[in-house]
């Protein structure tokens, strides 16, 4: 696999997996379109076989040393082949190139398929937020120390 910072020409496929994934708190063309430009952000595109397979969205905090795991969402042409696991452990490196020791993220409470790769590779859940997302479920807090 290979990785690589999105591009304004990726928005399209962005998009898709977004929309495949997502059906809440989506983001939109305009917002793909500001974090690739922006410049406190990771948008890493994980490619198998030169297709766009998953990206991961990486926010820094200025004077933190948190990164903020913002989405990640893998293509479902690509699910259950490891693309999750292995863009992680890229999001995590990317993370420390920026001299980020911590990575925290919030997962929606049904999304048991996350929660346990999260789990798996040593994430620790430190809180719940209540009412967290746009339909009303809860989301589970997670960290790493890097």
């Amino acid at each position: 696999m290979q990785y690589r910072k999105a591009k304004i020409e990726d928005i399209k496929r962005l998009l898709d997996i977004e929309n495949l994934n997502f059906n809440y708190d989506q983001i939109s063309r305009r917002n793909f379109h500001y974090f690739i430009q922006q410049g406190h952000c990771d948008l890493i595109m994980q490619l198998k076989n030169n297709i766009i397979s998953a990206y991961g969205l990486l926010l820094y905090r200025k004077g933190s040393l948190k990164a903020r795991l913002y989405s990640l969402a893998v293509h479902p042409d690509f699910h259950g082949q490891g693309c999750g696991e292995k863009l992680m452990r890229q999001l995590e490196q990317v993370a420390l190139q920026h001299q980020r020791h911590l990575i925290s993220l919030e997962v929606k409470v049904s999304n048991s398929n996350a929660i346990r790769l999260y789990q798996k590779i040593g994430y620790v859940q430190f809180t719940i937020k209540l009412a967290y997302y746009a339909d009303g479920q809860d989301a589970l807090c997670f960290e790493k120390k890097l």
